[in-house]
């Protein structure tokens, strides 16, 4: 009896694993169409898969270069200006007035 519930459920589940779709093959049965090219195993749906995973990494990678420069564009306007209220602060005391009747603390 158990023998006989093992296969059945076997049989089901490769009945049920061995759905194809457009771009990927599932269970047991897909292996045979694996192509092995020396070390590495490629399957032949897997390559546009590939691809649009790498294109999407290297469009992941330019985003964080541009916010990288950007953050590095901003960090220098804030030390510039850190700079110039330094500057008016030692030489202007209407500068220090102004910056005491509106700061929010």
């Amino acid at each position: 009896m158990y023998k006989k519930n093992k296969e059945a459920k076997l049989t089901a589940l490769e009945a049920e694993n061995s759905q194809t779709s457009d771009r990927q093959h599932y269970g047991i049965g897909s292996l045979q169409q694996t192509l092995v090219n020396g070390k590495q195993t490629f399957s032949e749906f897997s390559s546009s898969a590939f691809l649009d995973m790498k294109k999407l990494l290297e469009d992941a990678h330019r985003k964080i270069e541009e916010q990288a420069a950007s953050n590095a564009a901003h960090a220098a306007i804030i030390e510039e200006q850190g700079a110039l209220g330094k500057f008016l602060a030692a030489t202007n005391p209407l500068y220090n007035e102004f910056v005491a009747a509106n700061s929010s603390t």
